[in-house]
């Protein structure tokens, strides 16, 4: 069999040439016409482009059902490219881990031929569509995501991102900004911009940080909160502390905070009232909310008057 490069090819029959991923993609392979069969687990192996395992409360929620029926809904998956005989999840890898955990013997699934290049779009539009992910494995996910799309680079997808911020609103209005656009309309919650400007960010993280979290060991609060400590060494210290005494974040503030520089008191105050002036300047209230601002204003007059 050939090698398929778009999802219609995929598909078989026939489909729309703009293909919504909103919550539709693995409906939309489920669908397909192919041969319903069954497969030892012991064939079938999980994606290498899966790179974040189930969360816990997803296998819980479909355990149950699994322990008294079994799999009732086919796993996806393809030939391996790299295993003669045996299979790799497209998608189903929470049902795959619950038939692990319950020693089932065997599993439906059907069979497709894609190639890497559609595999990665499953894998990773399924994740955004039916996972609740940590904004760094959500902006990993939506990275690996256009990079197929784009045909381009992670980094060189993150470049369009950076001239985005330096151009006005209405200057990247090309097919790839579009298509960006599009991709963020059908796979995800948040826009482009919130993605710029809240989600990128994150990927400044040191690297330790980074990876802790991509591996579950740590959440991205607490990662970002650690990140404060300049000195790599302490920083270490403190990330391998959190995650072996399982901190929580108070915990983690109160262990770093003889490690931050201290700031004299004041510190910072005109800055932060120079950038709620600019908000206010700038912000478009209703009557009711323009009360309530007004309200603090006059308070905060009074404190200055003594």
């Amino acid at each position: 069999m050939g090698k398929f490069s778009t999802l219609k090819d995929l598909l078989v029959e026939p489909v729309p040439t703009e293909i919504s991923t909103n919550g539709n993609l693995e409906e939309a392979l489920q669908k397909a016409e192919a041969i319903h069969q069954r497969a030892l687990l012991t064939i079938i192996h999980r994606s290498r482009f899966q790179k974040y395992p189930p969360a816990a409360q997803d296998i819980e929620k479909i355990r149950p059902s699994i322990a008294a029926l079994g799999i009732l809904e086919d796993l996806l998956v393809r030939p391996h490219p790299d295993l003669p005989g045996e299979l790799e999840i497209l998608a189903g890898h929470t049902r795959y881990e619950v038939a692990l955990l319950e020693k089932l013997e065997d599993a439906p699934i059907k069979v497709f031929d894609a190639s890497d290049e559609m595999a990665v779009e499953i894998v990773t539009a399924t994740n955004l569509q039916r996972r609740v992910l940590n904004p760094i494995a959500e902006t990993d996910a939506i990275l690996t995501l256009l990079s197929v799309k784009l045909g381009r680079t992670r980094s060189e997808v993150l470049q369009l991102f950076y001239q985005r911020s330096n151009s006005t609103k209405n200057v990247l209005r090309t097919p790839e900004w579009q298509l960006i656009e599009r991709v963020f309309e059908t796979t995800t919650r948040i826009s482009p911009e919130t993605f710029r400007v809240e989600r990128v960010p994150l990927l400044n993280l040191p690297t330790e940080l980074l990876e802790a979290v991509r591996q579950g060991q740590l959440e991205y609060t607490k990662a970002k909160v650690i990140a404060r400590i300049a000195d790599p060494v302490e920083r270490q210290q403190v990330l391998e502390q959190a995650i072996a005494e399982s901190l929580s974040l108070s915990q983690i503030r109160q262990l770093i905070a003889p490690l931050l520089p201290s700031k004299p008191i004041g510190s910072g105050f005109k800055v932060k009232a120079a950038q709620i002036l600019q908000q206010l300047k700038k912000a478009d209230l209703d009557p009711a909310r323009m009360q309530q601002v007004n309200e603090y204003l006059d308070r905060i007059q009074q404190l200055l008057d003594g």
